[in-house]
């Protein structure tokens, strides 16, 4: 039992510090369209926290501590989320189709149509916004000074003893 306590806490901490890489590159990624996501800062906040603590658990549990089934079950709740999620990123990440919604039995299920409408508009909703920041981006760059703008001297009207 003890072992399979610490491969699954193992298991769990490399996944969030997985997590957690994988946010610092999309933010990276994304930094320049998106400007700074609040969301992916608490999430590599979460994961790098979340998963040293499960590694220190794991490691604690293979030299020898005792781990029981109170344990595992709290590492397991939540394992099937967290690892799914982990590999559909390795699949985006590596180029595949990622993120897709899941089936429910052969038709798929009955509320697929009112999500994908729902998702149609947050699409919507997101594309309007981006529009919205970079036309604000644009006025922002189009009234600030540019580097081509002539400042003359560098000097003031006072240093070069002009009055106003």
């Amino acid at each position: 039992m003890r072992l399979v306590v610490a491969v699954a806490n193992l298991t769990l901490g490399f996944v969030y510090c997985s997590y957690g890489v994988m946010t610092i590159l999309d933010l990276k990624h994304g930094w320049r369209a998106n400007g700074l996501s609040h969301f992916g800062l608490a999430w590599i906040a979460m994961a790098f926290t979340c998963g040293p603590h499960h590694l220190e658990h794991g490691i604690h549990l293979a030299l020898g501590r005792t781990g029981g089934p109170l344990d595992l079950t709290a590492v397991l709740v939540g394992a099937p989320a967290g690892i799914g999620w982990f590999l559909l990123r390795v699949e985006a990440v590596a180029g595949g189709r990622g993120d897709r919604c899941p089936r429910h039995g052969n038709g798929g299920s009955a509320v697929e149509p009112a999500l994908a409408e729902l998702r149609h508009e947050h699409i919507a909703d997101d594309d309007r916004q981006h529009r919205d920041q970079q036309r604000r981006r644009e006025r922002r760059e189009a009234e600030e000074p540019g580097e081509g703008l002539d400042v003359g001297d560098g000097k003031g009207q006072y240093e070069r003893g002009e009055r106003a």
